[in-house]
């Protein structure tokens, strides 16, 4: 009865899109049927699931083998376990992307809307002080490469950058979404995945413009003084 379940469930989507397994989808629905109106199933159904299995499982390694065809019943379980666990996951993400907008409203990761941006860190009522601000990683290695750049850079023209690092504080985080749209960055640029934060970013609070990326003394001079005034 065990492996019937997992056998269905598999060759029942797999059917869909072949009509190769639609037969062992059959045959392996009468089983379950027959199995829940208390009825013994008169195919060997499982029986051949389990040689093909501990057949497969020879040609790499024969103890395997031998444990799947000794603890059959038990492989058998772990499989609807995992398989309860899977579709309860699933629902559960299909659930939050329809509400939330997001396959897990905590993280913000999902493979559907990878730009998508927690609410939290939309609310914030802070705001930018500084003419110059430098948005960067605490990790990311364009931010460290930058570091001797942007003392240079402050010391030639006298303006001092605002450093807010945005992958661990959440409110610097928030100033980020608030100001900066990463969309416009360059690919070389890192991202980390919790939304979409490309490091580093420079950015200017009197005209608005931002660059992104490793950049150049040069670059970063010349917008300085561009946006100075």
């Amino acid at each position: 009865m065990v492996i019937c379940v997992v056998v269905a469930a598999v060759f029942g989507v797999l059917s869909i899109f072949s009509a190769k397994y639609r037969p062992l989808a059959k045959e392996a629905f009468k089983c379950v049927f027959r199995k829940m109106t208390l009825r013994p199933c008169d195919m060997d159904l499982e029986r051949r699931v389990k040689m093909k299995l501990v057949t497969k499982s020879f040609k790499y390694s024969p103890t395997m083998s031998k444990t799947i065809y000794t603890h059959f019943e038990v492989f058998s379980w772990a499989l609807v376990i995992l398989m309860a666990a899977s579709l309860i996951y699933t629902v559960q993400g299909v659930y939050n992307l329809t509400v939330y907008g997001t396959c897990d409203p905590v993280t913000g990761e999902c493979i559907f809307n990878p730009g998508y941006i927690p609410p939290e860190f939309l609310q914030t009522n802070q705001t930018l002080t500084e003419p110059f601000v430098e948005f960067y990683g605490a990790e990311c290695q364009y931010s460290k490469k930058m570091v001797t750049t942007v003392e240079l850079v402050e010391n030639d023209t006298g303006v001092t950058f605002q450093k807010l690092e945005t992958w661990y504080d959440q409110t610097n985080t928030g100033l980020y979404y608030k100001y900066i749209d990463a969309s416009k960055c360059d690919r070389g640029a890192e991202t980390q995945q919790l939304g979409k934060i490309v490091t580093p970013v420079f950015y200017s609070t009197k005209s608005g413009e931002q660059l992104c990326g490793e950049i150049s003394e040069t670059i970063l001079k010349d917008f300085v003084l561009r946006n100075r005034g």
